[in-house]
């Protein structure tokens, strides 16, 4: 049951986060001119999504999982993005940093937690692209490389519900 309630869970997060990928590709230039609000905004949705993720499936260890914490991290610094008025490099600054610090925690779900071969190198490679590139965007936080990295979100948006919901579908090796 609670497998079923997972799968349900992120297939909603897929068609979430394909909708905010449409979004990206539709209105990349608007979202450029006002990307602390863009960036302020997905930064409160991940949060919510992280304590919600917490709350339903690790409500008995809740403090004892990062989700919790993850989402501390992302609704303070939606909030500081939103209410404060940060310079644009400011705001690529922050981005870069919560890329940084959420793909970390991806990488110790992916090796602790990940049970396929295929998935866990889909998910490595993706991770190593991920931290390279907002790497270079706390070093260099122009436009240009905000425009860039608008881009880097849309597989990293599918692919942040499509790896575990693919791993989960695969059907596991039983021993004998």
């Amino acid at each position: 049951m609670r497998e079923k309630i997972i799968k349900l869970y992120l297939i909603i997060k897929l068609v979430l986060f394909s909708l905010i990928s449409a979004e990206i590709l539709v209105i990349r230039l608007f979202l450029l001119e006002h990307l602390r609000f863009f960036i302020g905004g997905l930064l409160i949705l991940y949060a919510v999504e992280e304590f919600s993720y917490a709350l339903i499936f690790e409500r008995k260890n809740i403090l004892a999982r990062d989700k919790f914490f993850v989402g501390a991290v992302e609704f303070v610094f939606g909030i500081v993005v939103l209410i404060f008025d940060l310079s644009f490099e400011s705001v690529c600054v922050v981005w870069g940093t919560w890329s940084i610090l959420r793909e970390s925690f991806e990488i110790r779900e992916m090796i602790t937690e990940t049970k396929h071969i295929p998935v866990k190198i889909i998910s490595g490679i993706e991770s190593t692209v991920v931290l390279i590139l907002f790497t270079t965007l706390i070093i260099s936080p122009t436009e240009h490389e905000a425009g860039i990295h608008l881009y880097v979100m849309l597989p990293e948006l599918l692919l942040n519900p499509l790896v575990p919901l693919i791993d989960l579908m695969l059907p596991s090796k039983k021993k004998n």
